[in-house]
This record gives C-alpha cells, sequence and structure tokens, in this order.
C-alpha cells in the first residue's frame, strides 16, 4: 500500500486520561512510522512529521519540556 494511502494518527487528545491518551497515541504512532516507512527517514523528518501529527495541544506542552542531557556520572 501507498504510504500516502495510510492516514495518520489522531492528534493527541490531552483531556481526561492523558496517560492512556499518550500510550495509545505513542502506539498509533509506531505502527504508522512503520506502515509508511517514515522510519527509514532521517531524525530530522520524523521528528517534523511528529510534531505536525501530535496537535496543538501537545505541541504546546511539548515546546515548554526542557531536556537535558542523561548525567553519564550516574549510571
Amino acid at each position: 500500500m501507498a504510504s500516502n494511502m495510510i492516514p495518520p494518527p489522531p492528534a493527541m487528545d490531552c483531556t481526561g486520561d492523558v496517560a492512556g491518551n499518550w500510550e495509545f497515541f505513542v502506539s498509533s504512532w509506531t505502527d504508522y512510522e512503520n506502515a509508511t516507512e517514515l522510519c527509514e527517514k532521517t531524525m530530522k523528518i520524523r521528528i517534523a512529521t511528529f510534531r505536525s501529527i501530535l496537535g496543538r495541544d501537545a505541541n504546546r506542552t511539548l515546546q515548554h519540556i526542557q531536556f537535558h542531557p542523561p548525567d553519564k556520572r550516574k549510571a
């Protein structure tokens, strides 16, 4: 099946059971990446696609999360 025939997962639902909604979104996203062979693309393309599908509310939350590299001294 052509990758453009496979619909992307619905945007992340940031209401109600957010943890359960996140698990459902991640599962749907993984299936989408595999079915469309997006997982074979560069990380830059994968991240841009992920963010565009993630949805407005979840993207706003993502913008406020500060990611730090792991402390390699703790292992």
